[in-house]
This record gives structure tokens, C-alpha cells and sequence, in this order.
């Protein structure tokens, strides 16, 4: 064989190749869409644990915002600038809203959850922290409804419960 006909071989393997992985990747994406997973995003959050994160179904029987706040402990919450809760003012698109808590070292916080009130399901998150963790930070992109305060909720070791809150004016629902 020339080294023409190994050039030839080599580019016609090639596009079968990737003509293969062209159709394959949109499969593999709908596949782990439509079971609930996401490839682009990992489910473990460092130094959190994953076993709190909460994804439930509008129909699932979620209570209303009181209740949800009564379970998580809200009552008797305490607003504190301790708790720095960072989200923007107007968010231009509900899909995509980033949401940052600050509430100190991780060795003084037991767990931070975090509220959207004019959600279909307001208790987003909760994240459960260990000492070992160091901070008790957490930062992530949320979906927003409509315009709505969030509320980040920090229970302390010691059984204090700190809050903030601020109001983000959504144009572009991100729930549906």
C-alpha cells in the first residue's frame, strides 16, 4: 500500500467516526435529560452534602411557603448581616440566577438552606456542613419563577438561626 491509499483509509475512518459521534452525542444528551440527570453538572457539591439536596416535583405535595419554612426552623430566625446573601437586583433571565451565601466558618454552621417564595417548590437547597469544611459558603445558579424575595437560612451549632433576604425582580420567568 502507498502511502496515498493509507491517507485515504485513515480520512475515511475518520468521518465514519465521526459521523458516529455526531449522531450518538444528542442521543446521549435526551437520554440523560429525560432521566432526570445532568451532564454538564456535577451532583456533588465539595465539601457538602449531596444527600440534602431536595428535587421535587411541583405535584409532589410540597407545603406552602409557611410550611416549608416551619420545617426548616425559620421561626425565631434572627436577621443578621453574618449571613452575606449575594443575588442580583434584576435578574434578566429566571433560568439562570446566581445566588452566593457567606455565613462564616463551617465549624460554627450546621446546615444553610435557601428560599425562593413565589417558587412552586420555595425550599430550593439545604446543605449540611461538617467542621472539616472549612467555609460555609455556597454558590449557584437558581431558576426563578417570577419576581420573588430569596431567603438564605443559616442554623448554627450552637441552635441559633440567622437569616437575610433580598428581593430580585426576575423579566424572564425560569420555571416554566
Amino acid at each position: 500500500m502507498s502511502k496515498e491509499n493509507e491517507k485515504t483509509i485513515g480520512r475515511r475512518e475518520f468521518l465514519s467516526s465521526a459521523a458516529v459521534l455526531t449522531a450518538t452525542i444528542p442521543l446521549a444528551l435526551t437520554l440523560t435529560k429525560s432521566l432526570g440527570a445532568s451532564p454538564l453538572k456535577s451532583d456533588r457539591m465539595p465539601g457538602a452534602s449531596a444527600s440534602a439536596i431536595r428535587n421535587v416535583p411541583v405535584d409532589s405535595g410540597v407545603g406552602t411557603l409557611e410550611e416549608e419554612l416551619a420545617k426548616a426552623g425559620f421561626k425565631g430566625a434572627t436577621k443578621s448581616r453574618q449571613v452575606k446573601l449575594r443575588v442580583p437586583t434584576i435578574a434578566e433571565n429566571g433560568a439562570i440566577v446566581p445566588v452566593q451565601v457567606d455565613a462564616g466558618p463551617a465549624s460554627k454552621v450546621k446546615k444553610i438552606s435557601i428560599f425562593i417564595d413565589k417558587n412552586p417548590t420555595p425550599l430550593a437547597i439545604t446543605i449540611n456542613y461538617k467542621p472539616d469544611n472549612g467555609k460555609a459558603y455556597f454558590n449557584a445558579r437558581m431558576r426563578m419563577k417570577k419576581t420573588s424575595n430569596v431567603r438564605a437560612l443559616v442554623v448554627m451549632k450552637n441552635g441559633s438561626k440567622l437569616y437575610n433576604s433580598k428581593l430580585v425582580k426576575v423579566t424572564i420567568g425560569g420555571c416554566g
